[in-house]
């Protein structure tokens, strides 16, 4: 009987086992599923970074007439933008609160972070703790010795 019992505890261990495994084995797809869209999303805000640039630096050519119409726009697509990837933001967390590593979530973060604070107003975006992320920011470039003299 003891083997009996021995054996029937290693049956229920190796289904247990089995079973973590194939949700592991899912969540892992999972993420991977979600790092492509993360990698979507990133030529998207480049996308995006580029044709605002454009579109300034052709008021710069056309002797400062902005193309207000096309800012406007490039502000809608980059709110609707952000919308979406606060959702995705909120993915990586559980993600990576549950031990994975998000490819290439450090620089969606970062893009997060750009058009948040291109869409704040400097009012409210230069207060409390953005003001002393971005000080801290300085500060680390500074010591690093990424900054250039004027």
């Amino acid at each position: 009987m003891r083997r009996l019992d021995l054996i029937n505890r290693e049956v229920d261990l190796y289904a247990s086992e089995a079973e973590s495994w194939r949700q592991d084995h899912s969540d892992a797809l999972q993420v991977r599923d979600w790092e492509d869209l993360i990698a979507f999303s990133i030529v998207i805000y480049d996308k995006l970074i580029e044709l605002d640039l454009d579109v300034r630096s052709e008021t710069f050519k056309s002797l400062g007439v902005l193309d207000d119409s096309g800012i406007c726009r490039i502000e809608e697509m980059c709110a609707r933008w952000l919308e979406v990837s606060k959702v995705v933001l909120a993915v990586v967390k559980q993600f990576e609160d549950s031990g994975y590593v998000v490819e290439q979530a450090t620089r969606f973060k970062e893009c997060v972070h750009e058009i948040t604070s291109a869409l704040t107003p400097d009012d409210q975006f230069f207060t409390g703790e953005g003001l002393a992320i971005l000080q801290d920011r300085a500060i680390a470039e500074y010591k690093a010795g990424l900054f250039t003299e004027v």
